[in-house]
């Protein structure tokens, strides 16, 4: 039980500081490409939080599972 807290604290810090290098990222490419953040938050952060249910549905597609 206590390496499974360790793992999730873990895990939870991670997720957290990628999320951050994913946000300065995005405000940074902003900046490069002079466009309005809230286009970039509009449309990159939008789609890569999108991307990994898009994967799931055509993965689950391919192998004929259409249930969740």
């Amino acid at each position: 039980m206590i390496f499974d807290i360790g793992v999730l604290m873990i895990a939870f810090a991670l997720v957290a500081k990628g999320g951050g290098m994913f946000v300065d990222s995005s405000v940074q490419i902003a900046s490069t490409l002079r466009v309005p953040r809230l286009i970039i938050g509009g449309t990159l952060v939008s789609l890569a939080t999108t991307i990994p249910e898009l994967v799931v549905s055509v993965t689950a597609s391919y192998f004929g599972d259409s249930g969740i």
